[in-house]
């Protein structure tokens, strides 16, 4: 009923220019539906013919892209799936949800991703692992976007959800830093929590969780982390893909 009387905006149109006449400029949205008519077609799902590995884009249906053939080592990660190509109109909508707590967004995001990869991207699924946050990310934001999100996608999936990994220290953010700086800066920054240690001897299929993928050095140190420490298999879901 609120949804009716309080009037919802779209977080992924562009802030107006004047302040004052923004509530007049933004795109009023459905209760059910956040994004607006004129952004929604920024948030069309990536769809296949798709590099098995990285999950890029391909133009044919070879099953692997030039980057991950040329490649003398397997990823750590099996698999890698994003829901969204990266867009300035994306790129607001995450930030409405990390930077401004618009966290219910998360909901219909990951029934966007359940909608749009069924069963598939959670076929022989063990658990899903949010990648975390460090303690003062963490008591700055007071709450973790990938893991909300990865409690939805839990609940739809029916697959538990762990917070399996901790983050050591805190990094410069990914986001900040060069493509070379980015691989070498997340080194050595994770590790798995000491009550999960015999959970990992077990082995299993783990799905990570992470809100946007460019390089991937975030995805492929936590992946590294959780085989060394006994898991099978790593495959990776992002909500946006940075081409």
């Amino acid at each position: 009923m609120l949804n009716w009387l309080i009037p919802q905006f779209c977080p992924a149109c562009p802030p107006p220019q004047n302040p004052l006449l923004g509530l007049f400029k933004k795109r009023l949205v459905r209760p059910k539906d956040p994004i607006c008519s004129h952004c929604s077609k920024f948030f069309a799902p990536l769809s296949p013919p798709w590099c098995e590995m990285c999950g890029r884009p391909l133009p044919s249906s070879s099953p692997r892209c030039g980057s991950c053939l040329q490649q003398a080592d397997p990823h750590s990660i099996r698999s890698m799936r994003s829901l969204w190509r990266y867009s300035e109109e994306v790129g607001r909508f995450i930030g409405a949800i990390k930077f401004k707590g618009e966290t219910a967004l998360l909901k219909w995001a990951a029934s966007q991703t359940f909608e749009h990869f069924g069963k598939e991207l959670f076929s022989g699924i063990d658990a899903l692992v949010p990648v975390p946050l460090s303690s003062k990310s963490f008591s700055q934001r007071l709450f973790n976007q990938t893991v909300l999100l990865s409690k939805h996608l839990s609940r739809l999936s029916g697959i538990p959800d762990h917070l399996l990994l901790e983050k050591l220290n805190e990094t410069p953010p990914q986001r900040e830093l060069p493509r070379e700086a980015r691989l070498k800066n997340l080194k050595g920054a994770f590790r798995l929590r000491n009550k999960y240690k015999t959970m990992a001897k077990e082995g299993g299929t783990i799905l990570l969780i992470d809100d946007v993928l460019t390089t991937g050095a975030t995805l492929k140190e936590c992946a590294q982390v959780l085989k060394e420490a006994g898991f099978d298999d790593v495959r990776a879901f992002t909500l946006a893909r940075n081409f």
